[in-house]
């Protein structure tokens, strides 16, 4: 492989490998409990 060639594999991969980390750390970064086990007081309407 060119050298050329063989750094913009390494720069590919750097950005694949940190936006991955950036996606399961922001994923649930609050902390807050997901949106299906959140308990609402709001009444079921009616269909």
């Amino acid at each position: 492989m060119t050298s050329g060639f063989r750094y913009g594999l390494l720069i590919g991969g750097l950005i694949a490998i940190a936006g991955a980390v950036a996606a399961l750390w922001t994923a649930n970064s609050h902390g807050e409990e997901p949106a299906a086990t959140v308990e609402s007081d709001a009444e079921p309407v009616a269909a």
